[in-house]
């Protein structure tokens, strides 16, 4: 049971990988997952109950040649694409006719930079995943505020909040609000100067996002596309916004 298991989780692995993160490759990536010990229980009571763990190899091969050690040969932005196929292609093969479909992902993508953060973003977001429970946790401000902007259109669905607090004081989730709605209510209370505060940083977000084509580093049309969604929407300030 449990190799067949991790055959499906391999091969869909490896498609996953083809299809999201193989593009920059220079050579081929070919990874691989193996059961070289099988789970086994002994003993008849408690005091002689043994449990043997499985063991599951994770292999990688580069033009057909077996890498040893990738933790040192390959950067951990790599590393952190190879184990995002594994995580994912594991929720497809093994919950894709559940009823409950959870995916968790908690600060896997730190050690991405913005493109491939992203390009995590959109899959997380795709027909593929649609009829999940996706939990999204960071530490990463910069990651938060791009995945924000990036489900605008559709963020009446999502429950965002900002966890802050020690272990001393306890823990409060706070709902997050954009700098644009945040100035929309300090004007609402007539405090002026941190609304252009606030109005200043949604300025700064509209800008960063317009420009950013300037600074990509494959400039095609996936990479134009990209940012194009990124940058969505505009941030528009009209008299009707504001009493």
């Amino acid at each position: 049971m449990l190799p067949s298991i991790v055959d499906s989780i391999s091969t869909e692995a490896q498609r996953f990988y083809d299809q999201h993160f193989s593009v920059d490759d220079p050579t081929k990536v070919t990874l691989k997952l193996d059961v070289i010990t099988l789970p086994a229980a002994t003993g008849s009571n408690q005091n002689n109950f043994r449990f043997t763990r499985p063991v599951i190899k994770f292999g990688i091969q580069m033009d057909g040649k077996t890498i040893h050690r990738p933790q040192t040969f390959l950067n951990e932005a790599k590393l952190t694409q190879l184990a995002l196929s594994v995580r994912f292609a594991a929720s497809l093969v093994n919950l894709h006719e559940s009823d409950l479909k959870l995916l968790v992902i908690d600060d896997l993508l730190i050690s991405l930079d913005m493109s491939n953060r992203m390009k995590v973003a959109e899959i997380l977001l795709s027909k593929q995943f649609n009829d999940y429970q996706k939990v999204i946790l960071t530490h990463d401000l910069e990651l938060f505020n791009e995945f924000r902007r990036l489900i605008a259109n559709g963020i009446d669905k999502w429950c965002i909040r900002t966890l802050k607090g020690d272990a001393k004081d306890g823990i409060t989730a706070k709902v997050n609000e954009k700098p644009l709605d945040k100035a929309r209510q300090y004007i609402k209370g007539h405090d002026l100067e941190e609304a252009a505060v606030q109005l200043r940083k949604a300025a700064e977000e509209t800008v960063k996002h317009t420009v950013a084509w300037q600074w990509v580093k494959r400039r095609d049309l996936e990479s134009f596309i990209r940012c194009l969604k990124i940058s969505r929407p505009p941030v528009i300030i009209s008299k009707s916004s504001f009493p």
